[in-house]
């Protein structure tokens, strides 16, 4: 039984009491990484039963999972299970956000309704932002299964009859495959599910039909199902209790920062940051009931795909702005840059001085990053694409897990990553912050020219460089006075940095 030491939030004087953070990201239905991160945890761990729970020793504890949590490896229904327990049992204690992978599943209740299936296949339009690029509609589907089956669409009349031949289950697999492989960027999600199926079923693979992954997989994201129940228990943001820790799946920018869908970048934004949070959830939690509640039989046939605010976390479609659930901390072109100062003017402002992130991936080791003035920390904790280079779709991970913990105390908090890397072993990386800001003597979180950011330090005390474009990472290192001269650190200026 969890006999954590609780104590009051706050102190009868009114300061702020030790508090710790457990916080995971981005696993994706990659349940060994997941696991691999509650094992090396201070603060969660596995009972008897396989369950997660509090650590005994654990002081005032939270456990944070940032967001996309399914379709990419075979473990979707066993993370959902293990952290719905695990919120339901500390409700108070446990924050789950909603990803865009969560949130886009509630398309899956509509658009694969039987009653406007067949239309959807004839007449649907990708969503929204696929339209200025080449891309696929459903009936391009339509015409692949013609071919696999010896025939072909001379013209629309046609594809129509072979559609209306089929029936509700083949119309259905059709569209799912389109959604699935075409844009959610799920190409083997399909596949995923039928071995974890046929393990919690104790069947051979080869007795997983796909009618049968077709109907587990719409029963699952269904307002009923694990990912219905996911969506019932999330919020988008957490403030944690008596912490400076503000936690988001995407990132902050001068656009979306203190705005709520509905508002758009001229309004004049929320200036309370705990007043903002608690808006956007209001919202997330009428819309997913509004979901849960609808009978898609009964509503307009919308036949572009992804046409509900949950699909963009906007009420405007297509969305004039990503909001923080969507956005991130990179640029156009996926680059490390600097925290924007209409930013971090507004965290610090409300004493919110570290934010936990995910959604874009960072590399092999969490991405650290620091405001020019160092009051304000951001760190990426999606490493899910680690290991890109070995151009294996079913590991893009390889070796690489971290666990990423907060000690927050009465005037610090400490931040420690315990990362495996892809090729140099494990590291241990630890920042802190106090009197408003960083003062570890080291340049980890540093951005360098060139959009290069100082990732960590190794165990021989040069450091390790990322730079990042796209999807493509490179690592180099650097000792402490190349990092310094790209810093333009003169003698003065390097003591001043190393004795904040």
């Amino acid at each position: 039984m969890f006999r954590a030491v609780y104590r009051r939030s706050v102190g009868l004087n009114g300061r702020r009491i030790s508090t710790s953070v457990l916080h995971i990201t981005d696993s994706e239905g990659h349940y060994p990484s997941f696991a691999n991160s509650i094992a090396r945890s201070h603060l969660v761990e596995f009972d008897k039963h396989g369950q997660l729970t509090f650590q005994p020793s654990a002081v005032n504890p939270f456990f944070v999972y940032g967001g996309d949590l399914t379709d990419r490896g075979p473990g979707d229904v066993k993370l959902l299970k293990q952290l719905l327990s695990f919120k339901k049992r500390y409700p108070d204690r446990v924050f789950l956000l909603a990803g865009n992978r969560e949130a886009s599943k509630t398309r899956f209740h509509t658009e694969l309704h039987p009653k406007y299936i067949r239309e959807r296949l004839i007449n649907g339009t990708a969503p929204y932002w696929l339209q200025s690029r080449p891309h696929t509609i459903p009936s391009d589907y339509v015409k692949k299964h013609m071919l696999k089956k010896g025939k072909s669409a001379q013209g629309h009349t046609e594809l129509i009859d072979y559609i209306q031949s089929l029936n509700i289950e083949e119309c259905q697999l059709i569209y799912l495959n389109w959604m699935l492989e075409e844009n959610l960027g799920c190409s083997h999600t399909f596949a995923y599910h039928a071995q974890e199926l046929a393990t919690q079923l104790g069947k051979r693979i080869d007795e997983i039909s796909e009618g049968m992954i077709l109907n587990s997989i719409i029963e699952m994201t269904s307002p009923n199902g694990l990912i219905g129940d996911y969506l019932k228990h999330a919020q988008v943001a957490a403030i944690i209790p008596n912490t400076e820790i503000l936690v988001v799946h995407g990132g902050l920018t001068p656009i979306n920062i203190g705005r709520i869908p509905g508002m758009i970048p001229t309004d004049e934004p929320i200036s309370n940051a705990r007043l903002w949070i608690s808006q956007f959830n209001c919202w997330f939690r009428a819309e997913v009931k509004k979901w849960a509640d609808s009978c898609p039989g009964e509503l307009p046939l919308q036949l572009r795909a992804a046409s509900s605010p949950l699909d963009t976390f906007s009420m405007n479609i297509p969305a004039p702005f990503r909001t923080i659930v969507t956005a991130s901390m990179l640029d156009d072109n996926r680059k490390f840059i600097s925290i924007p100062p209409e930013v971090s003017t507004y965290l610090t402002k409300n004493k919110i001085s570290l934010v936990l992130t995910g959604h874009q991936p960072c590399g092999d080791h969490p991405a650290i990053l620091r405001s020019d003035d160092d009051q304000v920390v951001f760190i990426n904790g999606d490493t899910g694409y680690a290991n890109t280079e070995a151009k294996d779709p079913h590991d893009t991970r390889g070796p690489v897990t971290h666990t990423l913990q907060i000690f927050s105390g009465l005037d610090d908090m400490k931040i420690d990553i315990d990362a495996r890397l892809l090729n140099e072993g494990r590291v241990s990386t630890k920042l802190k912050m106090a009197q408003g800001k960083v003062v570890s003597q080291h340049y980890v979180g540093k951005l360098l020219p060139g959009n290069e950011l100082v990732q960590c330090q190794l165990k021989n005390g040069n450091y390790r460089i990322v730079h990042q474009e796209d999807f493509i990472v490179r690592y180099k290192e650097m000792t402490p006075d190349e990092v310094e001269q790209k810093l333009n650190l003169t003698p003065l200026k390097r003591n001043t940095e190393l004795t904040l």
